[in-house]
C-alpha cells in the first residue's frame, strides 16, 4: 500500500511538472499564431497572452511590425520561468513551489482582468470566450499543481529515488537514527535493514546500530528469512529518532514490526 501511494504521488508530481512545460509551450504557440496569422487565444498563461494582445492592438494602430515582434519576444520571456521550473523541479521541491506561486499570481491577474471587463460591461464576444477558456484551463491547472505539491511532500524518498523531497537542503540535515533489535527473536539469527530500498547491513538480536540519514523523508525496512518484512516511514525533520524491531505472531504468521521508542 505504501509503495502504491508513493508511485501515485510520483506520477502526479511528474504530470504537474509537465503542466508547467505546457504553460511555456502554450505561450510559444500563441507567439507563433500572432507572428503568422495575427491571431492569439488565451490558452494557459494570462500574462503572456496579455502581452501578445496589447502587441496586436499597438500594431493595428501604428502599423509598426517592430512593436509586434517585440511583444512576441517579451511574451516568450515572460513564460520562460515555467520552463525553468519544469527543468529544475525534478530534484528540487523549492523550484516547484516557486512555480506554484508564480502560477497562482498569474491566475489572480486573469481573474482580476475578467472581473474588470464584466463590471465595465465593455467586452467583445471573442474576448469573453478567451477569458472563459483561460479560467477553465487555469483553474484545472492550478488545482493540479497544488494537489501535486501537497502529496509530493509526503514522498519518503529524495534525489536518489526520483528527485522528490520535502526540503531542498535535506542532505545538509544529517541525523542519527538508532535501530535496536529485540533480544528475544526466536528463530531469527539476523535481520537485514534497508534504507529507501537499499540494503545497509545486518542486525543481530539484542544489538543496535546507528544509521546516518539526511533530513528528508526516509523509508526503513527490515527483513529476515521465514518472516514477513516490516517497514516504517521516518518523517522529515531535525530529530534523532530511535526505533526497535520485534518479531510477533499474527494469526499464525510471524511478522517483523518497527516501533518508535
Amino acid at each position: 500500500m505504501v509503495k502504491n501511494k508513493e508511485k501515485a504521488y510520483g506520477i502526479l508530481y511528474t504530470i504537474a511538472r509537465y503542466w508547467f512545460l505546457a504553460l511555456f509551450v502554450g505561450s510559444i504557440i500563441d507567439a507563433l499564431l500572432v507572428s503568422i496569422f495575427n491571431f492569439s487565444f488565451l490558452m494557459l498563461s494570462y500574462r503572456s497572452w496579455s502581452c501578445l494582445f496589447n502587441g496586436m492592438i499597438m500594431y493595428y494602430h501604428t502599423g509598426m511590425i517592430e512593436v509586434l515582434v517585440a511583444c512576441v519576444v517579451l511574451a516568450v520571456i515572460i513564460s520562460a520561468p515555467y520552463l525553468i521550473v519544469f527543468i529544475f523541479s525534478k530534484r528540487r521541491m523549492g523550484w516547484f513551489m516557486a512555480g506554484v506561486v508564480l502560477y497562482a499570481l498569474d491566475f489572480i491577474s486573469l481573474a482580476t482582468y475578467f472581473a474588470s471587463i464584466i463590471i465595465d460591461g465593455e467586452i467583445m464576444q471573442g474576448e469573453l470566450l478567451n477569458c472563459i477558456i483561460g479560467l477553465i484551463f487555469n483553474i484545472l491547472g492550478l488545482a493540479l499543481v497544488i494537489v501535486a505539491l501537497i502529496l509530493a511532500r509526503r514522498l519518503p524518498q529524495f534525489a536518489r529515488l526520483g528527485g522528490y523531497a520535502a526540503y531542498d537542503n535535506a542532505f545538509s540535515r544529517v541525523r542519527m537514527v538508532s535501530l535496536q533489535l529485540n533480544e528475544y527473536m526466536y528463530g531469527v539469527d539476523a535481520v537485514v535493514y534497508s534504507l529507501n530500498g537499499r540494503a545497509m547491513g545486518e542486525l543481530r538480536p539484542g544489538k543496535s546500530r546507528i544509521i546516518m540519514i539526511d533530513g528528508g523523508y526516509q523509508r526503513l525496512t527490515v527483513s529476515a528469512a521465514g518472516t514477513v518484512s516490516g517497514e516504517v516511514v521516518i518523517p522529515a525533520g531535525f530529530d534523532n529518532p530511535t526505533y526497535t524491531v520485534s518479531r510477533e505472531n499474527v494469526d499464525g504468521t510471524y511478522k517483523l514490526f518497527i516501533y518508535r521508542v
